[in-house]
């Protein structure tokens, strides 16, 4: 059953599921908590992007803040990627929640290009573009996803469900 909380799609939040929280719920409250310190980091990781699927994205920016703070407390202990990976799903719940300033300071835009795994990029200029979006700044947007489809395609990305409608976009 931990498996399941680490996918969105696994819990069904994609399409939207009601018992997909549920699921969630039995990730423990505090990274310190956590049997797995490495479990608890991928599924905190998770839980605001399916919270936010679901429409509950003041929750999801909650948890993403969570997250990213239990990262950042258990750093060096941490297999999974560097902390910063945790503003991902912060800037996605931030915009999905209609705060997309919020989401803009959250993501800093000079963090895409910190971020160390490249997909953690590509999601990130994903992101910070649909926050430009929303906040009204369509020539920024735009950058941001041409961004996000150079970074793509610099790893063979091709097929993806990032690269599709963003390069619509660019």
């Amino acid at each position: 059953m931990r498996r399941k909380v680490l996918n969105p799609t696994g819990i069904g939040a994609d399409r939207g599921r009601p018992q997909g929280p549920a699921l969630l719920e039995d990730l423990e409250p505090d990274v310190a908590d956590a049997p797995d310190v490495n479990v608890w980091l991928c599924g905190a990781w998770m839980k605001p992007f399916a919270l936010a699927l679901l429409g509950c994205s003041g929750a999801a920016a909650v948890g993403a803040e969570r997250a990213h703070a239990g990262h950042r407390q258990v750093d060096e202990h941490a297999l999974v990627s560097h902390p910063a990976v945790q503003r991902v799903p912060l800037v996605r719940s931030l915009s999905e929640a209609g705060r997309p300033a919020e989401a803009l300071r959250g993501g800093r835009a000079r963090l895409c290009r910190w971020l160390p795994p490249i997909r953690s990029r590509v999601w990130m200029a994903v992101f910070l573009g649909r926050a430009q979006w929303l906040a009204g700044h369509p020539d920024t947007a735009r950058r941001w996803w041409a961004e996000a489809a150079a970074l793509a395609r610099s790893i063979d990305h091709r097929g993806s469900p990032v690269i599709t409608p963003v390069r619509c976009c660019c």
